[in-house]
């Protein structure tokens, strides 16, 4: 950041980066919920997009870290407020992908719930979004042959 800018146009351009992404998640939730949308097609975009969000996780869990060693109370704040925000967008997409594949018959109700819940979870989010996409991708496979 410029030097001379304050802490309120900092926040300011984190909210508004936070409100394009909510934007694009209302845009990508309405695309992945339309009945265009498949259920393996859902999966997917949900697991790309939490693969790609790994980098700025572990950067935020580093920041984090950081800032707890120095006794920066409001810096650590800071990374709470912003982890949980991040994850709240990636995981909207990934309860309707779960639902989509449980309307597809992919998944059953129970499976449905888990996966929904586990999209909130941090490390949990990215390995079932990968398994969620690999099950559905069998799923489409064996009800093929």
């Amino acid at each position: 950041f410029p030097k001379d800018w304050t802490i309120a146009e900092i926040y300011g351009l984190i909210i508004l980066t936070w409100l394009i992404g909510l934007a694009a998640t209302i845009w990508l939730t309405i695309v992945n919920a339309s009945s265009k949308t498949d259920a393996k097609t859902a999966a997917w975009s949900n697991m790309l997009i939490k693969l790609l969000q790994t980098p700025a996780y572990i950067l935020l869990f580093i920041a984090g870290a950081m800032f707890s060693t120095i006794i920066f109370t409001w810096l650590i704040t800071f990374t709470i407020i912003v982890d949980v925000m991040t994850i709240f967008l990636t995981g909207i997409n990934g309860i309707v992908a779960a639902c989509k594949c449980r309307k597809a018959g992919l998944l059953k109700t129970s499976g449905a719930v888990w996966f929904s819940i586990s999209q909130f979870i941090y490390c949990v989010d990215v390995v079932c979004a990968v398994t969620l996409y690999l099950k559905v991708k069998r799923a489409i496979v064996r009800n093929r042959d």
